[in-house]
């Protein structure tokens, strides 16, 4: 009798799982779907009105940080809709992988070209990412988070404290390749350039200490 009740516990276990993976599965297509009508608009948007409609249907907005990308479709029509145009393309900048920052430098130069009318801080900006010098004077406002991201956002240093923590946590574990992409986005998120950040990947190339202070 107790191996009978033990099988059913077992099989109605199994089903549960299984039930959940099923709920979860049908949960992420459905967001994938409702994404992907979003950014159709998005890309057709020229004005804010039509941003902030985009914007207003999609659902589960921290979703959109699961993949880099799809920030790039917001920043750029961010950009061109004139809405957040600076925070958005920064927000780009402090959440996309080393291996696409080039593409976040050029968002963040488009946004502050189009919101100052000239190259000034555009090129400022492009130039201080190899020398860490000569830095843009970003606004107050201009630093804070895009107001669809502000209620789960954390700041440059929260960030880099979280990543820090998953690094030493993953020293001799099996994410370390990820532990030090986040400490390096996160040293590229305060600093605002890339030096501190391919020195840090350096370092752990060659088995080199680095401090982070």
């Amino acid at each position: 009798m107790t191996k009978h009740i033990m099988a059913l516990a077992a099989i109605i276990a199994t089903a549960t799982v299984g039930f959940a993976n099923a709920q979860a599965e049908e949960q992420e297509s459905s967001w994938r779907t409702q994404w992907n009508e979003t950014e159709t608009k998005l890309v057709a948007v020229k004005a804010s009105a039509e941003f902030n409609t985009a914007l207003e249907a999609l659902p589960n907005k921290e979703n959109v940080l699961s993949v880099p990308w799809r920030i790039h479709v917001l920043a750029d029509a961010a950009n061109r809709a004139g809405v957040e145009r600076v925070q958005f393309a920064l927000f780009v900048y402090n959440n996309t992988p080393t291996a696409n920052v080039t593409g976040a430098v050029q968002a963040v130069a488009r946004a502050l070209r189009n919101t100052d009318g000239n190259l000034i801080r555009a090129n400022q900006f492009i130039e201080q990412q190899n020398t860490g010098k000569n830095k843009v004077k970003f606004t107050a406002e201009e630093l804070k988070p895009p107001t669809v991201f502000a209620s789960f956002a954390v700041t440059p240093k929260v960030q880099l404290e979280r990543a820090l923590t998953f690094f030493e946590d993953e020293k001799n574990g099996d994410r370390l390749d990820l532990a030090v992409e986040g400490v390096a986005n996160a040293l590229r998120a305060i600093d605002q350039d890339t030096v501190r950040q391919n020195a840090f990947i350096e370092a752990q190339r060659e088995g080199k200490p680095f401090e982070i202070k």
